[in-house]
């Protein structure tokens, strides 16, 4: 893929609107932000915003996501950054490679995160 379509692609912004429930598969290279609900997997190649609405059931792979909503999944893998906000209520278990959470999210699960000083000494 060139690089200009890969940028376009994520530029791309898709939306499950207040209202609206989607069940099954969702692939896209681009964003997507749930302020409905979702329940199935879930293949976003760049950011998912959970809106305080917002509810996910089942699995989860991105980029980077930020959760204000309810999210309730055997796996969310996130390869950058996931954001927990203080209205976000996550259940599973989350691999990512920063963490943020804000006083009074609620976290129940397990969570990996790489080890930066193993990463550093296999660097060198």
């Amino acid at each position: 893929m060139a690089k200009n379509e890969e940028e376009n692609n994520s530029a791309t912004v898709n939306i499950i609107s207040t209202g609206t429930a989607f069940e099954g598969k969702f692939k896209s290279t681009g964003s997507l932000r749930i302020d409905g609900a979702f329940k199935g997997e879930l293949e976003i190649g760049s950011k998912l915003v959970i809106g305080p609405q917002g509810k996910v059931e089942g699995q989860v792979v991105c980029r980077s996501a930020e959760v204000e909503g309810t999210v309730e999944v055997s796996t969310l893998a996130v390869s950058e950054s996931l954001s927990l906000k203080a209205s976000a209520v996550v259940k599973g278990d989350v691999s990512a490679d920063k963490l943020m959470i804000e006083q009074g999210a609620v976290f129940v699960g397990h969570c990996q995160m790489p080890d930066r000083g193993e990463r550093r000494r296999t660097a060198e």
